[in-house]
């Protein structure tokens, strides 16, 4: 598996969320544990002090202190951060928002599947795009993304 020595970071308010999203990714043979934020504002404050960016970024949308797509906005307009790739990861698929998480730049934008199995396939998908270069620019009819 080309991604199993990713970095991948998650920033989502939900503590069992975060915790079926780490489980699901070692279940998926990633080597490195990822790191896991309650909310944007966390993660902003960590990135700018990080020595290494995270090889994919994973954002809900509802979150406190920062959402997710104020948090997008920051990230891709800090010329350090702006080339992460970033899925906006939800259980919110609002047309409106789908639509400015794409104009700000995300890569992808994933509904959260029902099951963990679903998880689990839902991220091997992810992780197989981004491991052959088709999360770099999606266009519009294929940036949501579900696996239901």
């Amino acid at each position: 598996m080309p991604y199993s020595k990713y970095f991948i970071m998650l920033a989502d308010d939900d503590p069992d969320d975060r915790l079926l999203f780490q489980q699901a990714l070692e279940d998926l043979s990633i080597e490195q544990h990822p790191l896991t934020f309650p909310n944007g504002k966390d993660l902003i404050d960590y990135l700018h002090k990080a020595i290494v960016l995270p090889d994919l970024l994973f954002l809900d949308i509802n979150m406190p202190l920062k959402n997710g797509l104020e948090t997008l906005n920051e990230i891709k307009t800090d010329k350090t951060l702006q080339n992460v790739p970033i899925v906006m990861f939800s259980t919110t698929i609002n047309p409106n928002f789908v639509q400015s998480a794409y104009l700000a730049g995300a890569n992808l934008y994933a509904a959260k599947p029902s099951s963990y199995t679903q998880l689990v396939t839902l991220l091997r998908r992810i992780l197989e795009l981004d491991a052959g270069g088709l999360l770099i620019k999606r266009s519009l009819d294929r940036f949501l993304f579900e696996t239901n």
